[in-house]
Formats: structure tokens, sequence, C-alpha cells
């Protein structure tokens, strides 16, 4: 623990020095707002020399990230033209997109390696069962059953374990965004929590879907390839 100072030298823009006394530190999870000062309105306005309806700085906080640059414009259109608008990428200068950037692409090759993860178990377990079943497989071909219903069955089978993967991980999924919304992970630049999309989230459905099919579908279909006289034959 650092000692608290008592008093500090301020020097303000238009170099006019005052001495103040420290009433405390605190951290606001931003860089911008730490190595700030935090006065009084009225003394700022008497060392700034500035009128009651003026201020140095306007921080406009929005809702939906897509109208960022839209606002920027409308702002710089109606106020002094030599006013600065900036948004808080450009105003950042510690590279926070490309930290964000960085963990997005983290999150992708998670993503991707346990798609790939989850397709070669269930093609690894397809594969068992077919290979378990395979004499059967060939007794049912020999009886005029076509190929393309033995796939199905197997397709199904590949649906209804990704269909069990998904629920189940939708809800450890929800368990995880609970957590870290009650209790984000503390980061020098802010809190860090889970972000639920559903573009995302149905797109993540749709490739683990049709991974799983495809992966199941395949040794059945290398099986349904071998002759029927040789499967039959083996005891």
């Amino acid at each position: 623990h650092v000692p608290l100072a008592k008093e500090v030298q301020v020097i303000f823009s238009n170099d006019k020095l005052r001495t103040y006394k420290v009433r405390g530190i605190f951290d606001a999870r931003d860089y911008e707002a730490n190595y700030g000062a935090i006065l009084p309105f009225e003394e700022l306005q008497t060392m700034l020399d500035t009128k009651p309806d003026e201020v140095s700085q306007l921080i406009v906080r929005l809702r939906d990230k897509s109208a960022v640059s839209q606002t920027a414009q409308s702002v710089s259109s109606l106020m002094n033209p030599h006013l600065v608008v900036e948004t808080w990428e450009d105003k950042d200068d510690i590279g926070l997109p490309d930290l964000v950037l960085g963990f997005n692409l983290v999150g992708d090759i998670i993503f991707s390696v346990g798609l790939v993860s989850s397709a070669i178990v269930i093609a690894i377990v397809i594969y068992i069962n077919a290979i378990r079943k395979r004499r059967q497989i060939g007794i049912i071909r020999a009886i005029g059953i076509r190929n393309w219903i033995i796939l199905f069955i197997f397709a199904t089978q590949a649906l209804i374990l990704a269909a069990l993967g998904v629920v189940v991980g939708t809800g450890l999924y929800w368990c995880i965004d609970r957590y870290l919304k009650n209790y984000p992970i503390v980061m020098p630049f802010g809190d860090m929590a889970a972000s639920f999309q559903w573009q995302a989230y149905m797109v993540s459905i749709f490739l683990f879907l049709i991974t799983a099919l495809l992966a199941g579908v395949y040794p059945a279909w290398v099986i349904t390839r071998e002759p029927i006289a040789r499967i039959t034959s083996e005891l």
C-alpha cells in the first residue's frame, strides 16, 4: 500500500497552479479516468475561466454500437466546426481494439478446435456402432434394403447426438454467462463477461449439426460400399 498524499499541486492547461487536498483514490476501470482528477464543477469553471454553459469535453454513451459513426457526423454538423469528435477507438491509446480482436481470435480458435473434436468423437461413436452392426447391415442389404435408408438411420443417430451436445453446451454456457454477469473477470480496462449473440449462436449450431452429420454418415457410407457377400460371409 502506498501512503496517500495529503495535498497535490495541479497545473491546468492555462498554466494556473493550485494546491488541493486529496479526499481519496479510486479505480474506475478506465485508463483515462484513472489518470485524471475529479474536481468540483464550480472550481473547474473558476480555474479554466469558462462560462456556466461551457464545457471543454462532452462524452456521449450509445446503446447501439452501429450508430457510432452516424452520431459522430451528426455532432460534427450541429456543433462548432472546430470541435474535435472522436470515438472511443480514436481516443484509445493502449490498443483496446487490437486486444478485443485478439480475444475474438482466441474464441474462434477454441470454437474451431471444439467443432473438430466434437466431429471426431461423433465419428468414432458412429464408426464403432457401424462395425458392431456390420454383419446386420450386410444382411439387411442382402434382403433389399437400400443404402440410403441405412445412411438415414446413422444420420439420425448423429443428429440426435449433436442435438444432445447442443442442449448440454447451451446449458453450460448459460451457467457460465450467469456467473460472469454476477462475478465478472476484473481487468485493468474494465470488467470482462460473456457476450451472447443470437446470430453467432445460430451459426454455431448450424455448423455443428452439419459437421456432426457428415462425421456420422461417413463411417456408415464406407461400410455400405463393401461387397455384401464379403460382409455376410464373415463370422
